[in-house]
This record gives C-alpha cells, structure tokens and sequence, in this order.
C-alpha cells in the first residue's frame, strides 16, 4: 500500500498543518455563511458524498462490462 508523503513545498505544508485533523480539532465548531457545525461532522459528510459518488461510478463501469477497482482481483 501507498504510504502517505507528509510535502515538503512550504506551500503545501502550511495547507496541510492548517487542515489537518487531529483529535484536537474534530471537536471544533466552524461557521460558513449561516452554516455552523463541528469539523468531524463536515468530514463524515465529505466522505459520504465522495462514497455516493464513488457507487455511481461503480454502477457506469459493471453496465459498460467493467471491473470496479475495489473489486479487482490482486
């Protein structure tokens, strides 16, 4: 398995310490707009909607007569 590379472009490492979940910053309340909630919940639905899309895509490939990679042999 791929292992993760934490970057090293200053960039990037201010992008990935500024958004990075920690037990810490689960439990912190955001407001966007007039949109407020607590960061887990917001990551939970991030994951949800990726995962609806991901089963769609599941669905276009077995119709077009292909293997979804999470079904692919190893």
């Amino acid at each position: 398995p791929k292992q993760f590379v934490r970057p090293s472009n200053p960039r990037e490492i201010s992008m990935f310490t500024r958004y990075a979940a920690t037990d810490a910053t689960l439990g912190q309340e955001y407001t966007v707009g007039r949109a407020r909630g607590v960061r887990l919940a917001a990551l939970v639905s991030n994951v949800t909607h990726d995962n609806e899309h991901y089963g769609t895509l599941v669905t276009y490939f077995r119709l077009n007569g292909l293997v979804p990679p999470s079904s692919q042999r190893q």
